[in-house]
């Protein structure tokens, strides 16, 4: 018992001390000035006032409080968009509805400059920083950046026009968003100047060339129609499309094809030296009867090689050429099937093997033709369910034979040995269509893949 009582004597000490040590701490803090409990104002002058949580190193708090407070000045930097400037243009034309103004805003909290340290001050459980930064030092600094911003995209404005004049597009819009990329920060403002002799607002411009440049962009296909037979391939000369920007072929343009059925792989190339491009689609398997395949200019790509900003990249996205395309006439193959079935060498009419394959041949979406002449393919069952031993009242009879797939020149696409499945039953004969049935029930499996594959992907 007294040793508890001394425990909580000593705890209470402690407790007093503490909470005296904390009260004289406070009573030692000089008072807090006006700026931290209201943000002041001044004129001419920028404001941010910054607070952070006293947790962690002395270093870490008081940084955070530095870049809270200039998170609160940027803050104070309004952006405005004018009714002249190219991104109300954006806005109109594209629909384009990125958040320019947080963005811009964001990056010139990155950018600050000029600012200066008013005052800061600690509490037991906050560290706060005051800074300022002259508005008009804010906009000297502006204007310099923006006359050079200005010069950049002007000179990268008229190399896209000397692309563009040559014929080279690519160039062209590569050149042309980059100089818009330039100007980022000032796609709110007019920027209106002068350049060869006349007076122009460079970032309409600039907009309105890349708007002519995509919309001159032509594709088109060699052959509007295709015919191809399940499981073939459609070369490359077929599915062809030429690229040009008015007369002129357009030479080394990067491409997108796309094909209605599925994804494709390796879709984007470049147009040769006669502005075509192609593409050869492998395996046609739809089970379609009618497919399409589309080939477009690859804005994508070319912005991609302009810039690194998804601001600009997804504005790229917007501009889109009208794409040709092709149609795809799909032939399904057809397959006759010769089937010999037979039980302890006795013909059997249900031909077990042949129906499970016709239903597979069906769901595969490939046709069976009425007579040898006018078929694909030719699938032949040789099959018999030999008897294989007795024990006790069961009798065991395992199905033996081949199944064989030959195209239409009598070449032999495939051989399959049957063997290894048996049945047992009361009698031989029985145990014979209990091992038919098996052989079915396992066709589906790799047997079939076998088939479908030779005949898809030969």
């Amino acid at each position: 018992m007294n040793t508890r009582l001394t425990i909580f004597a000593i705890v209470a000490i402690f407790a007093a001390t503490a909470c005296s040590s904390s009260k004289k701490a406070q009573e030692n803090l000089p008072p807090a000035p006006a700026w931290v409990a209201n943000k002041p104002t001044q004129p001419g002058y920028y404001i941010g006032v910054g607070r952070a949580p006293k947790v962690g190193d002395v270093n870490g708090y008081r940084q955070a409080s530095k870049n809270n407070a200039l998170a609160d000045l940027g803050s104070d930097i309004s952006i405005s968009i004018s009714s002249s400037s190219v991104l109300h243009k954006f806005e109109s034309a594209l629909r384009f509805s990125e958040d320019y103004s947080s963005n811009i805003q964001a990056e010139s909290q990155k950018d600050l400059e000029g600012y200066e340290l008013v005052d800061t001050y600690d509490d037991l459980t906050s560290s706060w920083t005051y800074y300022r930064l002259s508005k008009s030092a804010w906009q000297a600094v502006q204007e310099r950046k923006k006359s050079a911003a200005v010069t950049s995209g002007l000179d990268l404005y008229q190399r896209g026009k000397a692309f563009s004049d040559a014929g080279d597009v690519k160039n062209a819009f590569v050149s042309y968003l980059k100089a818009l990329e330039s100007l980022k920060a000032y796609l709110g403002e007019s920027l209106q100047i002068e350049s060869e002799g006349k007076s122009i607002l460079l970032g309409n411009e600039i907009f309105d060339a890349i708007t002519w440049l995509v919309k001159n962009v032509k594709v088109e296909a060699v052959n509007l129609q295709v015919s191809v037979k399940y499981g073939e391939t459609i070369s490359y000369e077929m599915l062809k499309f030429r690229f040009s920007n008015g007369s002129s072929p357009l030479k080394m343009f990067p491409v997108v094809f796309s094909y209605s059925a599925k994804p494709i792989r390796n879709s984007r190339t470049s147009t040769d030296d006669l502005g075509t491009a192609g593409y050869t689609l492998e395996g046609v398997n739809s089970t379609n009867a009618r497919e399409t395949f589309f080939a477009t200019a690859d804005w994508a790509t070319m912005a991609a090689e302009a810039t690194s900003d998804m601001y600009f990249k997804r504005l790229a996205e917007k501009f889109t050429t009208t794409p040709a395309s092709i149609s795809i006439s799909i032939v399904k193959p057809k397959i006759f099937v010769v089937s010999v079935e037979k039980n302890l060498g006795e013909t059997i009419p249900d031909r077990l093997l042949a129906s499970k394959l016709s239903i597979l041949l069906t769901v595969e979406g490939i046709n069976q033709a009425s007579s040898v002449s006018n078929a694909d393919f030719i699938l032949t069952i040789t099959a018999d369910a030999a008897a294989r031993n007795q024990s006790g009242n069961l009798f065991y009879a395992e199905v033996v034979g081949n199944i064989v797939l030959t195209d239409k020149l009598g070449n032999t696409l495939l051989m399959q040995p049957l063997s290894g499945v048996n049945a047992a039953h009361l009698t031989y004969a029985t145990a014979g269509i209990e091992a038919y049935k098996r052989q079915s029930d396992k066709l589906g499996g790799y047997i079939w893949t076998q088939i479908r594959d030779k005949i898809i992907k030969r």
